[in-house]
């Protein structure tokens, strides 16, 4: 799976977690954007609708956005 998003302060390293654990990272281009991040979904979710929140950031710009499993 690959995340992506924006508004974010160009160069700053992103983390990407699901609960706490990192599963990906990248660096925000100079328009503030993170591009089609590989990240790994944990193999221990289990169960269709939302399971976990992805965090993305590790500055004083943070997202969260709910992650909803659909298989």
């Amino acid at each position: 799976m690959f995340v992506s998003g924006d508004g974010f302060p160009a160069g700053e390293r992103v983390v990407i977690t699901f609960h706490g654990v990192a599963v990906g990272d990248g660096v925000v281009d100079g328009a503030g954007r993170f591009e089609r991040v590989a990240v790994k979904v944990p193999g221990s979710l289990r169960g269709v609708g939302v399971q976990v929140f992805i965090d993305a950031g590790v500055g004083p710009v943070h997202a969260r956005a709910p992650f909803v499993l659909t298989r």
